[in-house]
């Protein structure tokens, strides 16, 4: 009985260990073959959510995702049939819209994916990589590319007397542009080495290949306009109510959407990824590199290196919520004039704050604790029960931001250059450190911080520090306060109190940078600008109802 019992338990030894680490191999993907690998990839994935503890294994090598609804929607996308960059954007960016996943890791817990070398060449639009509900998740060494870039990039080869300009592509990689072009459109300036707005007015498909424009600023022969097909999508790789998650030596070269996209999660931690586009391209994500909403613990990105998204390299930020009471008692929690980055409802747990804001100047009216919480994804609205009844205040005058659900952050040793928006943006009321950096060609500021009412993203900031950081030709476009080094703000309709508390600014450089201010500070206290270095003379700082400000 007792050698029977051992040999149950060493078999059972052996299963389990062989169940710990598996490769794509097994479920019959083959790199580097030119064949589709779709099946055996989700294979793969379906085993890791069926079994806690998985180290999947991708060898090195070229594996080739074709799917054909996302084929279908790619096609759709590109052809002009959905109408402009908006009306793709409205088709696809809602959280009714049909969409592809590639791999779908939902649930899985103690997942280590380890792909040094290998790279993911997908065939249509999709999320490619999902985290939903997991937890302790590594995803290391993975490349994400696609066989056409998410963006068409067209290069200037003639500019007319009349001010108009031709463009050429390539139609047999961009296959889809074969009647019309439709996009949303941008410029890199190829004498400034930078991403710029372009502005352009009208676009003809003359012949195959060849485009025929007209823009607010004629371009310079060599320049290339980089043409987006729709606006915000599926993210590339999304962190959902998840827990722990790092991406390590992770590469996404294209992506029709955001790059990293975090929501409602614990503590991520983003290592030696690359988010950079393919070689002889630009572009690498449509919009912001990474972004994260309504996360706790810490977000940690360090040693990455960004270039070419057409948006921030990082936006986190909680959510200025609007207030619906219920006959019942319970308020309703109501998001509107959103973008949803992550298409799903943002909710408070039970426990956390929520603070009172006024629309108007962002005056506290009070905090309140959530006992009770409910969602209905059918009709997509939240509700919850506070701790005490709303008093003092109309509730349509007020927003409310859930001060718990904001991250540390520690943003440190990355390089970022050539892209449309903000190196950092950052709005949390948590501790925040960045640096050792070095940010380049930002189309507008290097470093904002505070809450944006116009994108109802919530701040503000507390407890910053910027220190050792090296910025160069930031705020290319922008010679406003959009523009500068580093900004502080609240966009309030009216004065607010000095909301963004605590910043501490030293030991940088400045080189080249574009814009009137330097600094731009505003709705802040307790600042301190010491020790940093400036190559040229430096810009006055901008400050506008600031108190405690220091400069050395």
């Amino acid at each position: 009985m007792k050698s029977l019992f051992a040999f149950v338990l060493g078999l059972l030894s052996v299963i389990c260990a062989e169940a710990k680490t598996v490769s794509v191999i097994q479920f019959g993907a083959v790199p580097d073959d030119g064949q589709n690998d779709a099946e055996a990839l989700r294979k793969a994935a379906a085993y890791c959510r069926a079994h806690e503890g998985t180290t999947l294994v991708l060898p090195r090598g070229v594996y080739d995702f074709v799917d054909a609804e996302a084929r279908e929607i790619e096609a759709n996308a590109l052809s002009g049939r959905w109408g402009s960059w908006a009306g793709v954007q409205g088709r696809l960016f809602t959280p009714q819209s049909p969409y592809v996943k590639a791999l779908d890791f939902t649930g899985c817990r103690n997942l280590c994916v380890k792909a040094d070398g290998a790279e993911l060449r997908l065939d249509g639009w999709y999320e490619v990589i999902t985290l939903t509900r997991t937890k302790n998740v590594s995803i290391i060494g993975l490349r994400i590319s696609y066989r056409r870039s998410a963006v068409t990039e067209m290069k200037v080869d003639k500019v007319n007397e009349d001010g108009s300009f031709e463009m050429v592509f390539s139609p047999t990689y961009y296959t889809h542009l074969d009647k019309e072009v439709k996009g949303r459109t941008h410029v890199y300036d190829c004498r400034e080495g930078l991403i710029r707005f372009s502005n352009v007015k009208e676009m003809t498909l003359l012949s195959p290949g060849r485009v025929r424009a007209v823009a607010a600023r004629v371009p310079h022969i060599g320049d290339v306009f980089l043409n987006r097909n729709g606006g915000h999508y599926r993210p590339c790789i999304l962190v959902k109510e998840s827990e722990d998650v790092t991406l390590q030596r992770v590469h996404i070269a294209s992506h029709c959407g955001m790059g990293v996209v975090g929501h409602h999660s614990h503590n991520i931690t983003v290592d030696h990824c690359l988010f950079v586009p393919e070689d002889g391209h630009i572009v690498s994500t449509w919009t912001d590199a990474t972004h994260f909403t309504s996360c706790t613990g810490k977000i940690c990105i360090r040693y990455c290196r960004f270039g070419g998204s057409g948006d921030d390299c990082t936006n986190i930020h909680s959510y200025y919520s609007c207030v619906y009471p219920q006959a019942d008692g319970r308020i309703e929690l109501r998001l509107e004039d959103v973008d949803l980055h992550a298409l799903s409802l943002d909710y408070p747990e039970a426990g956390d704050t929520l603070l009172a804001l006024s629309r108007q100047d962002m005056q506290e009216y009070g905090r309140y604790v959530v006992t009770e919480m409910d969602t209905s994804t059918v009709d997509w609205k939240v509700w919850v029960q506070l701790d005490r009844p709303l008093s003092g205040f109309q509730a349509k005058d007020c927003y409310m931001v859930n001060e718990t659900r904001m991250p540390e952050v520690d943003i440190h040793h990355n390089y970022s250059t050539t892209h449309l928006g903000r190196g950092y943006l950052i709005k949390s009321n948590k501790r925040v450190h960045i640096h050792h950096n070095h940010i380049e060609g930002s189309n507008l500021s290097a470093i904002k911080l505070g809450g944006e009412i116009s994108w109802h993203e919530a701040g503000p900031v507390k407890d910053v520090l910027i220190e050792k950081n090296v910025m160069v030709r930031c705020g290319i476009d922008c010679g406003d306060d959009d523009g500068c080094a580093v900004r502080t703000s609240t966009e309030s309709p009216q004065t607010p109190p000095r909301v963004n508390r605590n910043i501490t600014i030293r030991k940088n450089k400045f080189v080249d940078m574009r814009s009137k201010h330097l600094f731009c500070l505003q709705d802040a206290a307790f600042v301190r600008i010491e020790k940093n270095r400036y190559e040229g003379e430096p810009t006055p700082v901008l400050q506008k109802n600031c108190s405690d400000v220091v400069l050395q």
